[in-house]
Order: C-alpha cells, then sequence, then structure tokens
C-alpha cells in the first residue's frame, strides 16, 4: 500500500482521473512541467509513449531522468527497431520476452535498463530472439 501511494500516473488525458490521487496531467512536449517536489524521487519509472520516434522518445527519457533517483530504473516499451535509439537515451535493453499485441504491423519490446530474469524467456505467443530481429 506504501508503494502504490507514492506512485504517480502521468497521462496527457485529462478526463483520466488528475483530481485523483496519483495522476497528473503530462504532456511530453513540456518535459519538465511537473512539480518540482517530483525531481529524483522515483526509484523506477515505467514509460510507455504514444509514439515511437525519436523526437519524442527524448522528451520522455528527459522526464525519467529527471524523475528518477540516482541508480532509478527503467522499464519501456517501444518496437525492436528502436534498440540502439534507447540504449542511447536511457542506457535500457530489449528483453526476450516480447508482448503480443495482435493487429500491429510491428513488433514491440520490453526494455530494461536492469536485468529481468523474469523477461528472459522466449513467449509462445511471439516465438522470436529481438536480438535476431536486429541482425535480420
Amino acid at each position: 500500500e506504501a508503494e502504490r501511494a507514492s506512485s504517480r500516473v502521468l497521462d496527457y488525458d485529462r478526463k483520466l482521473g488528475t483530481e485523483q490521487h496519483g495522476v497528473l496531467f503530462y504532456d511530453y512536449n513540456e518535459p519538465d512541467k511537473l512539480p518540482s517536489a517530483l525531481k529524483g524521487a522515483f526509484r523506477a519509472v515505467v514509460i510507455d509513449p504514444p509514439f515511437i520516434t525519436r523526437d519524442v522518445w527524448e522528451k520522455y527519457a528527459e522526464t525519467a531522468r529527471w524523475l528518477l533517483a540516482p541508480g532509478g530504473m527503467v522499464i519501456a516499451t517501444t518496437v525492436v527497431e528502436n534498440a540502439p535509439m534507447m540504449a542511447d537515451l536511457l542506457a535500457v535493453h530489449p528483453n526476450r520476452f516480447l508482448p503480443s499485441i495482435p493487429n500491429l504491423p510491428y513488433q514491440y519490446a520490453l526494455y530494461t535498463s536492469f536485468d529481468a530474469p523474469d523477461l528472459d524467456a522466449t513467449n509462445v505467443e511471439v516465438p522470436v530472439d529481438p536480438a535476431e530481429m536486429l541482425r535480420s
């Protein structure tokens, strides 16, 4: 319960419930427009942006670095092909487990800044290793 109380959801959709505790309006075009008390306040950030382009990820990365405490962890989702960019921006790597998201023309990956043994197994629904995808 303490973890939940100290967690925050940052989202652009004002209908999500910004009046609720822990939900804050966030516009990635203003990556540092957040309450100053949040700077360096988090052990981990989970990022799932609406777009996969570098210009958008640069802004999310800026926010993540601002929010994270020293040694903080990053969990993110984006396409496998973004691996070099993600390594550059957030020092994260794709894990072997790939989520199954039907009807998307590209494959997403789960990226982490730490070793995640539970994500180091192939998803039977997506029997592809992201390392193989990056080599081709």
